[in-house]
C-alpha cells in the first residue's frame, strides 16, 4: 500500500504528529515516539499485531493515548498480543490475560475472571490490600520476589 502525501499527513494528524512532520525521530518526545512506532507497525493494516511493552516510561496522558489506539486497532477487526508487566494496562485494554511465570503458563482468562477465580486463594489474598487486583492476582501466583 502506497500512501500520499496528504493521506500520511492525514493518518498523523490523527495521532496527534502532524505537528511533527520534518521532525527526526530522536526529536520526539517518548510518547510521540511510541506513537509513531505503533503507527508503523500497523500502516500496513496487519490483522495480527505484536506489542512488546508499549507503554513502558510513558506518562499518563501518553499511555492512555496509546491505549486508546490500541482499541481504536481493536475495534478495526485487528488482534493484537500485548506484553506488558502492568497490570492496570492489562485491565484497562486486554479481552484477556495469560499470566506467565518463568516461561509457564499460570493462568489464562479475561481480567474479570481472573479476579473472580483468584479473588478467595490464600496467597492472593495475602498480598492483596483491599478488594483483589489483576495485580494481586499476578504477585499471588507468581509469588513476591524478583523476576528479572
Amino acid at each position: 500500500m502506497q500512501l500520499s502525501s496528504n493521506e500520511l499527513r492525514a493518518r498523523l494528524e490523527s495521532i496527534g504528529l502532524g505537528e511533527e512532520l520534518g521532525r527526526r525521530f530522536k526529536q520526539l518526545s517518548g510518547g510521540q515516539q511510541q506513537r509513531l512506532a505503533l503507527f508503523i507497525a500497523s500502516i500496513h493494516e496487519p490483522l495480527l499485531l505484536l506489542l512488546d511493552e508499549p507503554t513502558a516510561g510513558l506518562d499518563p496522558q501518553s499511555r492512555r493515548q496509546l491505549w486508546n489506539r490500541i482499541e481504536s486497532l481493536r475495534s478495526e477487526g485487528r488482534s493484537i498480543l500485548l506484553t506488558t508487566h502492568s497490570m492496570d494496562e492489562a485491565q484497562a485494554v486486554c479481552d484477556r490475560v495469560a499470566i506467565m511465570d518463568h516461561g509457564v503458563l499460570v493462568a489464562l482468562s479475561t481480567p474479570s475472571g481472573l479476579i473472580e477465580k483468584y479473588k478467595d486463594d490464600a496467597e492472593v489474598i495475602k498480598v492483596a490490600h483491599g478488594a483483589v487486583t489483576l495485580e494481586d492476582v499476578f504477585i499471588g501466583l507468581t509469588g513476591s520476589g524478583s523476576h528479572d
